[in-house]
């Protein structure tokens, strides 16, 4: 591949940030904190895609990994720790589908029971 040190020179120079972007013409001016440009040919194009979002907290799920059901709504990791200690707080009974087998279960039980009202504050 004849051009692999000019990707490599690009793939270094976008890992900075950005001080400005301008438009001139048909053209897209990328310029960088350390002074160097890079000129894009073309007009610009307004992406319309709908990323997922957690619906109780709203990141993004390029932060988090988020999970779903339906492919519709979405929960994130922070916001299903949360609403696991809530209702186990609330002493909700919860029927959990676990993927493990029965020493794991034992040993999540033992970590339960070591909670008390002072460490868990």
């Amino acid at each position: 591949m004849e051009n692999k040190d000019e990707l490599e020179q690009l793939s270094e120079m976008i890992k900075q940030p950005i001080k400005n972007i301008k438009h001139r013409n048909n053209l897209t001016i990328i310029e960088f904190i350390d002074g160097q440009e890079l000129t894009l040919q073309g007009n610009l194009v307004e992406l319309n895609c709908k990323v997922p979002v957690c619906n109780f907290c709203g990141l993004p799920s390029f932060n988090y990994p988020l999970f779903s059901a339906d492919k519709k709504n979405f929960i994130c990791k922070d916001c299903t720790e949360l609403v696991v200690e809530t209702f186990f707080k609330k002493g909700i009974e919860m029927k959990l589908k676990l993927p493990f087998g029965g020493e794991q279960v034992a040993q999540v039980l033992k970590n339960l029971n070591q909670i008390t009202p002072e460490n868990n504050e």
